[in-house]
């Protein structure tokens, strides 16, 4: 489409970076298959746990992601009460 409206370079510049995603997914493909067939090697049974359930670190992500989050709404609880009181409604 960016051809048609004689805008080449963006077109090009389109393409090599799509071109470039496909290499880097194809790259991270192999970096994964080659890392369980390490793994499988080194220590069978994190390589047991990776086959039958691959997106464990995924969710450990999340979970730690998730505890950071509640712990800043804490601290920012704490320091809204410490030092904005006045922007609460209930002004005695």
């Amino acid at each position: 489409a960016l051809r048609l409206q004689n805008k080449k370079e963006e077109a090009d510049e389109i393409k090599e970076r799509l071109a470039n995603v496909e290499i880097s997914r194809k790259k991270e493909k192999e970096n994964t298959t080659k890392s369980l067939w390490d793994a499988v090697f080194t220590d069978p049974s994190e390589a047991f746990e990776i086959i039958m359930d691959p997106n464990k670190k995924e969710r450990e992500e999340e979970t730690r992601l998730k505890k950071q989050v509640k712990a800043s709404k804490k601290a920012w609880r704490k320091i809204r009460e410490q030092r904005l009181k006045f922007l609460d409604g209930n002004n005695d």
